[in-house]
């Protein structure tokens, strides 16, 4: 879900009857996690949030206006689930996912499931892709994507679940993963 802001559109998460939620363009800064996390727990939710935006200067109307700790600069993901759900955090130690992370564009976190009886751990990530268009931002986009398909192809055969919002139409990143019949687009 692009939540384009955790503040203002936190409330729209109670209608929602998912046991686990991505969340990209969460906006939330370092700072504000922890009232963040209260307020998904208040929710139902226990999240795991990824690296804090930055907090930087806008301009709105000509004038320099500071941002403030829940709409900070784009970026910022999370995955939510159901408190007792055992969602616990991802590792981020390769160097596809440590680089996305820093971004505040890429988090993993893990739940146990079934499957044919027995505990497996399933990967969930959240990705959010820088929204700009110029030629340079479409170039740095793939190559977000390649890193993202890379960490997630690094698990192995451990089931994964990628929630992005690539800001892309037709991604040659996108096709080739598809093309190799390992991912599937829903």
């Amino acid at each position: 879900v692009n939540m384009t802001s955790w503040k203002r559109n936190s409330p729209f998460i109670r209608e929602m009857e998912a046991d686990v939620i991505a969340l990209q363009e969460t906006r939330v800064s370092e700072q504000a996690k922890q009232s963040a996390t209260r307020t998904a727990a208040h929710l139902g939710l226990f999240p795991i949030w990824g690296k804090g935006c930055a907090r930087a200067t806008r301009s709105r109307g000509g004038k320099k206006v500071p941002s403030t700790a829940f709409n900070c600069a784009q970026g910022g993901v999370a995955v939510m689930a159901r408190a007792g759900a055992g969602l616990q955090p991802g590792g981020m130690e390769g160097h596809e996912a440590r680089s996305l992370y820093e971004q505040a564009r890429y988090m993993r976190a893990a739940m146990p499931i079934r499957h044919r009886g027995r505990t497996v751990y399933l990967h969930i990530a959240s990705f959010y892709n820088e929204a700009r268009t110029t030629k340079e931002a479409e170039t740095r986009k793939e190559r977000n994507l390649v890193k993202m398909f890379g960490d997630a192809a690094a698990l192995g055969q451990q089931p994964v679940l990628l929630c992005a919002d690539t800001n892309m139409g037709r991604s040659q990143a996108m096709e080739e993963a598809i093309a190799t019949g390992q991912w599937v687009d829903l």
